[in-house]
């Protein structure tokens, strides 16, 4: 699951890069990675309420898992949908076989004072967020999004990855010219939508409920190592520490910026190889009843349209396992 404001194709580098190290590594066992827009990301309709709150991305996530029918998966999660997946395995601790951050330590906090306070701000401008950028080009959008005065600025090759799909095209109805804005929703850029109440306490208590094992992995030029972070950063890290004990909690710095899974010359790599080494690391173990392998080697993205929507065609045999279902890889682009 993807950072606020990014899609699936936050993954597009990352993928098949685990693909390629688990066939390596463990050639006996497929497995499908299922990607999500989270509602107003990518491709995925808008909230209706446009409220964002943490709770409904949770809530999302997991009836995702129940319609897919899968039962133990593997949950990883890049900043803001790193803290949704930690929030709905404190929730559910029976659910993921194991979760995986990129570059986030959970849920943002706001001290307890700042409560009333940040709702007061959200509500006033949720009532003004309506108009989104648009830009002439396709490339005066990536310009944009690579800008290193953004809030989180990307490479000029991540950003396009970025804005293939998180891009649409809008027509001028009186010139009839066309111009391209966000496909997200303008509703998210209000203050705190994702995080509004979320209160130290309430965040460790969420981490301290996980029970699968986690890794943390975070890159050295992440706005995580700033000093304002730093106290906070390690106390989460403490936390988990003490909560799972070595045996099932590890964290990992990399050689990157805070997307480190999409830019950098290696760090991607990096990250999927201690991604699949966290797969194939404690919790239960799946032992395959059946098993049909296929060459077809992608994933499967889901869309929030009614509530749940697929992308991609599942095509392949299903394989049945205990403590886990695995599908095969698939790849197309049609509707279902």
């Amino acid at each position: 699951m993807a950072w606020y404001l990014d899609n699936c194709s936050s993954f597009d580098i990352m993928v098949p890069l685990m693909l390629e190290i688990a066939r390596e590594n463990h050639p006996g066992i497929s497995w499908d990675i299922v990607c999500l827009d989270a509602a107003g990301h990518g491709r995925s309709d808008y909230e209706p309420s446009g409220n964002y709150l943490l709770h409904r991305h949770v809530h999302d996530v997991f009836k995702v898992v129940q319609r897919l029918n899968f039962t133990r998966p593997h949950l990883l999660g890049h900043s803001m949908g790193a803290s949704i997946l930690s929030v709905l395995s404190g929730t559910f601790p029976s659910l993921p076989a194991s979760l995986t951050f990129l570059d986030n330590y959970g849920p943002l906090a706001l001290p307890d004072p700042d409560v009333p306070s940040n709702l007061r701000s959200y509500i006033e401008a949720h009532e003004r967020a309506s108009r989104k950028a648009r830009f002439p080009t396709v490339d005066h959008a990536i310009t944009v999004r690579s800008d290193a005065k953004a809030l989180i600025s990307v490479s000029p090759d991540a950003a396009r990855i970025l804005c293939e799909r998180g891009l649409v095209e809008v027509r001028d109805d009186e010139t009839g010219a066309t111009t391209y804005s966000w496909s997200s929703d303008a509703k998210l850029m209000v203050p705190h939508a994702v995080y509004l109440c979320s209160t130290e306490a309430a965040t460790e208590s969420f981490l301290k409920a996980i029970q699968c094992p986690v890794r943390m992995i975070a890159g050295t030029e992440s706005f995580y190592r700033s000093e304002q972070r730093r106290e906070r950063v390690e106390g989460r890290i403490k936390l988990l520490a003490q909560s799972l004990g070595p045996a099932k909690f590890q964290h990992h710095l990399i050689d990157g910026t805070h997307h480190l899974h999409l830019e950098g010359t290696d760090s991607p790599r990096r990250t999927s190889v201690e991604y699949n080494a966290l797969r194939h690391y404690g919790g239960p173990k799946c032992e395959l009843e059946e098993y049909e392998r296929t060459e077809r080697k992608t994933w499967l993205r889901v869309l929030m349209r009614g509530r749940i929507q697929f992308e991609s065609k599942r095509e392949g045999k299903r394989c049945k396992g205990r403590g886990a279902t695995l599908f095969a890889p698939i790849k197309t682009n049609q509707f279902l």
